[in-house]
């Protein structure tokens, strides 16, 4: 277990998932309570609204976005307020557009459409008779 302080007030904690206390997570869990509630009352309400009629930062609310707790599709985003951080392209949630996530994952996993083509190619499946095995020795 390994013990941090808490990046919003201080306090030292046992760190396990996320960076900050358990108070601190429990506040941040009641203010994502009171924007979730302000959408579902208020659909189609920009982030400027939200963050105004709430008292809650537009930080805050784009944080969420960012983290994928709330999607752009029930808050109105303005243009280049949430953008991929590979390419810049708008996005509606997270951190990456769906293209470059793509090719982050492809990236990670070495595999591109070449190799899946090679692979294809190369290894067809054999299927060989007990028989067959014994006559080839």
């Amino acid at each position: 277990m390994e013990i941090r302080n808490c990046p919003q007030c201080g306090k030292v904690f046992a760190y396990i998932r996320r960076n900050l206390c358990p108070d601190c997570m429990q506040k941040e869990e009641e203010l994502f309570q009171v924007i979730r509630d302000y959408i579902c009352n208020h659909p189609g309400s920009t982030v400027l609204s939200v963050a105004e009629n709430t008292g809650i930062k537009e930080e805050i609310i784009l944080r969420f976005l960012r983290e994928g707790r709330l999607e752009s599709s029930s808050v109105l985003l303005a243009d280049s307020q949430l953008t991929c951080e590979m390419c810049g392209r708008s996005i509606s949630s997270g951190k990456l557009c769906e293209k470059c996530a793509n090719k982050l994952r492809k990236g990670f996993t070495g595999e591109t459409k070449e190799d899946k083509k090679e692979e294809s190619q190369d290894h067809k499946p054999k299927v060989y008779t007990l028989d067959r095995i014994k006559d080839n020795r």
